[in-house]
C-alpha cells in the first residue's frame, strides 16, 4: 500500500470531494477516483458513496481514517525530515484569500523562484477555503481577528487599509478630517458598511459613519469602482498601492490609519496540524515575513 494512496484517501475524508482534492493536486478527478478505488480493492471494503453531487464516506472509511491519519501524518513528516536540505526543492504548495495573494504575495514569487529554483510554487487563491481545505496545504495566509489566530501560526502583522478615491471623484470633495467622510459616496462592503476607524498619529481614535450606494463583497472590484470615479473605497494598502503610485488613486486622509470599524484584523501564516513544518514552509514563511514589511501592507501591533 503506497503511502500517496492513503494520502490521496486522507485528503478526500477532509474536503468531502474528488474534484476539489483534484483541484488541489492538479490532476484529474479520475485520477483521484482510480486512486480510491485502488485502495477499496486491496481493503476489500467500500469507502465511499458516491454520486453526481456528493461523495459520503461510509463507516469503515471514518474507522479507518480515525486509525491511519496519525500514522499517515508521521510518515509524511518522516519523509519531509529526511528530504530536508539547506537549498528547498519540491513542491510547496500555498493558499490565499483571492485579493491579499494577487497584490500581495504574487508580487514576491519572482523573488522566491530565483532565491530558490529548484521550489516549485502551487499558489491556490481562494475566499471560501475551510480548515479541512488547508490541510491539503503546506501555508495557509489567513486573515482573521487577532484574538482567532492559533498559537501554532506565524503573525506577520495588523492589516494596514486605505482610504483612496479617483482625482477626479475628489475634485468636488473637500476631505480633510474624517468626519468629511460622513458626506462623501462610499464604496463599501458587507462586513464594513456602518462605520470606519480613524486614528491620528498621536493615537486619538474617531469613529465615523460612512455611507454608500454600493456595496461589493470583492476587493478588487471595490478597486476598480475607485479607479471609476464612484467613491470613496476603503482598501487593503497592497490592493490599491499600483492605483495610487500611478495616480489613478489617491490616498483620502493620509495622516489617519484609516480601519473598518470592529476587531482588529491579522494577517497569520498557519500551517496543518504535524509534529513537523516541512523545511520548504519554514523557508517561505522567513521569506515572506522579512519581505512583506517592504510593501507597507502590515504594521506591527502595538506593545500594551
Amino acid at each position: 500500500m503506497e503511502l500517496s494512496t492513503l494520502q490521496v484517501f486522507v485528503d478526500v475524508m477532509r474536503q468531502g470531494s474528488f474534484a476539489a482534492v483534484a483541484r488541489d493536486r492538479a490532476v484529474t478527478p479520475s485520477t483521484i477516483l482510480r486512486a480510491i478505488c485502488s485502495l477499496e480493492d486491496e481493503l476489500c471494503v467500500r469507502l465511499f458513496h458516491r454520486t453526481t453531487r456528493r461523495v459520503v464516506p461510509t463507516e469503515c472509511a471514518r474507522l479507518y481514517f480515525e486509525r491511519i491519519l496519525p500514522i499517515v501524518e508521521e510518515l509524511q513528516s518522516a519523509r519531509q525530515m529526511v528530504q530536508d536540505s539547506s537549498s528547498p526543492v519540491g513542491t510547496l504548495r500555498i493558499a490565499a484569500p483571492v485579493a491579499w495573494g494577487q497584490f500581495c504575495l504574487v508580487p514576491l514569487l519572482p523573488l522566491l523562484s530565483a532565491r530558490y529554483p529548484e521550489l516549485s510554487i502551487a499558489l491556490i487563491l481562494d475566499d471560501t477555503r475551510s480548515n479541512q481545505a488547508a490541510a491539503s496545504v503546506d501555508v495557509q495566509i489567513v486573515i482573521s481577528a487577532d484574538e482567532d489566530v492559533p498559537n501554532s501560526a506565524i503573525r506577520l502583522g495588523l492589516v494596514r487599509y486605505t482610504a483612496c478615491a479617483s482625482p477626479a471623484y475628489l475634485a468636488n470633495k473637500t476631505v480633510n478630517q474624517p468626519q468629511d467622510l460622513e458626506h462623501c459616496e462610499c464604496l463599501l462592503t458587507e462586513e464594513h458598511q456602518a462605520s470606519w476607524r480613524a486614528s491620528d498619529q498621536d493615537g486619538r481614535v474617531v469613529e465615523v459613519s460612512v455611507q454608500g450606494r454600493c456595496v461589493i463583497s470583492s476587493s478588487l472590484a471595490l478597486l476598480q469602482c475607485a479607479v471609476a470615479g464612484m467613491g470613496v473605497a476603503l482598501l487593503p494598502a497592497c490592493v490599491a498601492l499600483r492605483e495610487i503610485s500611478s495616480g489613478a488613486l489617491v490616498s483620502v486622509l493620509p495622516d489617519y490609519e484609516i480601519a473598518p470599524a470592529g476587531p482588529v484584523l491579522t494577517a497569520s501564516m498557519q500551517f496543518p496540524p504535524a509534529a513537523y513544518v516541512p523545511a520548504n514552509a519554514r523557508v517561505f514563511a522567513e521569506f515572506f515575513r522579512d519581505n512583506l514589511a517592504n510593501q507597507g501592507s502590515l504594521r506591527a501591533a502595538k506593545k500594551t
